[in-house]
């Protein structure tokens, strides 16, 4: 992930962009009454895909040897923590909100972690 991809995905689409995200969560929590077979086929095509280039890089010797399923559950449920308990998040930090330069820390920290766990190096911060 590139450090412009980072700030975006992890930085600027939780902050600007909750309600969309707890909406969905709402869905899944529910049971997944709308999007369920969405989930069972286009979803999860895509993720199939996604974790077929994975395994191509673990292959390859790219990467340590991880359920690239998994990583990705984890790159979601970590991204989408921020969006959906932001409040939470910002209490416990001691803050009203989170701003801006708070979700540039979290998205340099979890691409810090998630590219560690897989046995890169990351980007050096700018």
């Amino acid at each position: 992930m590139t450090t412009k991809a980072d700030r975006v995905v992890l930085g600027e689409l939780a902050r600007e962009q909750p309600i969309p995200s707890r909406v969905f969560a709402n869905e899944i929590i529910h049971g997944a009454p709308h999007l369920g077979t969405y989930l069972g086929t286009e979803l999860r095509a895509w993720v199939d895909t996604k974790a077929k280039v994975i395994r191509g890089w673990i292959a390859a010797g790219k990467m340590h040897d991880i359920d690239p399923k998994h990583l990705l559950f984890m790159i979601w449920a970590s991204t989408q923590t921020y969006a959906d308990f932001a409040s939470q998040i910002s209490a416990v930090l001691g803050k009203e909100q989170l701003s801006p330069q708070d979700y540039k820390a979290v998205a340099r920290q979890m691409t810090e972690i998630i590219l560690r766990g897989c046995g890169l190096t990351p980007p050096p911060s700018s």
